[in-house]
């Protein structure tokens, strides 16, 4: 499959069909996004290492597509894409981050074992998949079961005990692609006080999590970067199963619908609603 991209690839940078296309550079052992715009950089193009390219840049806070399309206003630029990484467009576009209207998506599917990692329950673009094979995704998480069996109290111990391990590095929020604020509000002294651990419950996670109820794109990242090993897309799982029961909405998957969390509407899905409260 790597072959046929890179060939693809190239076509599109020598018809001039995109000024360059935002991928994974690998040299040397290492790996990191780079903007190809050269036919001869290709042979450098990596796509078995996982690499989220719309991670927003620090302290810049923007992510690298917005940067690419504000450097060449107008110009198409491809971007070689798995899931998350469409999904992830999908979102930053209703928020005005990025425009798809310049962008050519080249969509290729991750395997099993890659999804295994990310817990990704959906490990292919859905709209732009142009190499691979959809395969099947993990449907839950892998502490679901453990924490579904528990009631109120087994749950709010459950979260108690998980967060107590929390060492405030922030890293679940700087690898988040959906994370752009210039100024994150969960670094106010309001929610999170300075110089304490572990950190005070449930001001900062569940916060966060709430506030990303409707966009997030289940790419896995911040559980992967949690050097604690708390279970953060277990959260997640929770609140984007209860989105999708009260607004038949899932972050990503369709470009054109709208987030459920910025539209008002006049009716109530009161049989959801009850079923969730």
């Amino acid at each position: 499959m790597l072959n046929k991209i890179r060939d693809y690839c190239r076509d599109l940078l020598e018809s001039k069909k995109v000024e360059g296309i935002l991928a994974v550079y690998t040299e040397n052992g290492n790996y990191f996004p780079y903007f190809f715009t050269k036919k001869e950089e290709l042979n450098n193009l990596c796509i078995d290492k996982k690499y989220l390219l719309l991670n927003s840049v620090k302290p810049l806070r923007e992510n690298l597509v917005f940067l690419l399309q504000s450097k060449m206003p107008g110009k198409r630029i491809g971007i070689l894409a798995r899931g998350c990484d469409e999904r992830a467009l999908f979102e930053l576009s209703k928020r005005g981050q990025v425009n798809l209207d310049n962008i050519e998506t080249i969509g290729y599917s991750c395997n099993e074992e890659q999804a295994k990692i990310c817990t990704c329950p959906t490990p292919y673009p859905t709209v732009n998949l142009k190499f691979g094979e959809k395969v099947e995704g993990v449907s839950e998480h892998k502490r679901w079961k453990e924490f579904s069996q528990l009631d109120i109290e087994g749950k709010r111990k459950f979260w108690e005990k998980e967060f107590s391990k929390c060492i405030k590095c922030f890293g679940c929020r700087n690898a988040c692609p959906i994370c752009f604020c210039k100024e994150c509000l969960m670094e106010d002294r309001k929610f999170v006080k300075g110089g304490e651990l572990p950190v005070e419950i449930p001001s900062f996670h569940f916060v966060q999590r709430y506030h990303h109820a409707a966009q997030c794109i289940s790419c896995g990242e911040c559980e992967i970067a949690c050097p604690m090993d708390i279970p953060l897309r277990l959260i997640s799982f929770v609140l984007l199963n209860r989105v999708k029961k009260l607004y038949d909405y899932t972050p990503g998957m369709n470009p054109k619908q709208e987030c459920p969390i910025y539209t008002i509407k006049e009716e109530r899905n009161e049989e959801a609603l009850d079923e969730l409260l």
